[in-house]
């Protein structure tokens, strides 16, 4: 009985953790990706111009500067949303970690700027704080958001281009750095709200498999299983390249397969979370990380 108890606590504490598990998708991202204003307070011309220089951008060396405008952060602060949201989306190269996250919440006027961990040297909190109180705080508050937000994607997108020698205008006019492998430190939170209800799943099936009874055979002679009788071996297997047993003899060569033929397996990969560009397809993150910070309003 104790067996059945602890297996059914066990069972109802994993369902808990399932179905309790908050969900961190905040926000999708739209087609376009690059821009998703939600709170519908930017220009079409302003999301077109985003979008595009966004493009050559990432073609480029692989940054991407996201901007998002939400009514509220649904109950969590601008700096935590932010975080949750560009790992969410995995913003920048998985390789550079060079993403760049603008967000506004007009509902709760606030706003924040946060940046991949391959860009805390090269563009640093200090920056990021600096050009937002030139160039987003006075639109901001006077509720031009639009004319806000050109002025700090417009700062920000040269920042970009100067770290790694572009001229913003689509030319390459210098050596762009290497790009440096960078660790996160800090597993993407949309993933481990995938691991939290796998976990305990795989905890539900190594308790029942413990909890199940255990059958023994009986045998006489004090428990050891009687001896089997012994059998002649049979005729040994023919060897490779022929065919047939003792009655065809193991002699006669295979005959040999036709010429051609198809190989299952060429070794061929699909590697997901890239992106399409070219004949109109599809935009997407390249899988960037974050470890929090950057800045915001009044700080």
């Amino acid at each position: 009985m104790k067996g059945k108890r602890l297996a059914a606590l066990v069972v109802t504490l994993a369902l808990a953790v399932m179905f309790c598990t908050p969900s961190l998708a905040l926000l999708s991202p739209t087609s376009d990706f690059y821009v998703n204003d939600s709170a519908n307070v930017l220009d079409s011309s302003t999301e077109q111009e985003i979008v595009e220089k966004n493009d050559y951008l990432y073609a480029a060396c692989g940054a991407q500067i996201v901007v998002v405008t939400v009514e509220d952060t649904e109950g969590l602060g601008a700096a935590e949303y932010s975080y949750q949201l560009a790992n969410d989306w995995g913003i920048g190269s998985a390789k550079a970690n060079n993403g760049v996250l603008l967000l506004l919440s007009i509902g709760e006027q606030d706003y924040q700027c946060i940046q991949g961990s391959g860009l805390e040297d090269l563009l640093p909190t200090m920056t990021l704080s600096r050009i937002l109180q030139e160039d987003l705080e006075p639109d901001f508050a006077a509720g031009d958001y639009d004319a806000g937000v050109q002025k700090t994607f417009d700062t920000l997108y040269n920042q970009v281009c100067s770290i790694y020698g572009l001229d913003p205008s689509g030319q390459v006019t210098g050596t762009v750095p290497p790009v440096r492998e960078q660790s996160t430190g800090l597993l993407s939170l949309g993933a481990a709200a995938l691991f939290v209800p796998l976990g305990a799943l795989i905890l539900v099936i190594v308790v029942l498999s413990f909890l199940r009874p255990v059958r023994y055979r009986r045998y006489p002679f004090y428990g050891h299983p009687p001896r089997r009788p012994y059998r002649r071996p049979g005729p040994p297997p023919p060897p490779p390249g022929s065919w047939g047993g003792p009655m065809f003899g193991n002699s006669i060569r295979r005959p040999p397969r036709p010429g051609g033929g198809f190989r299952s397996g060429g070794g061929g990969s699909f590697r997901s979370g890239g992106s399409f560009r070219s004949g109109g397809g599809f935009r997407g993150g390249g899988g960037g990380g974050f470890r929090g910070g950057g800045a915001g309003r009044g700080h």
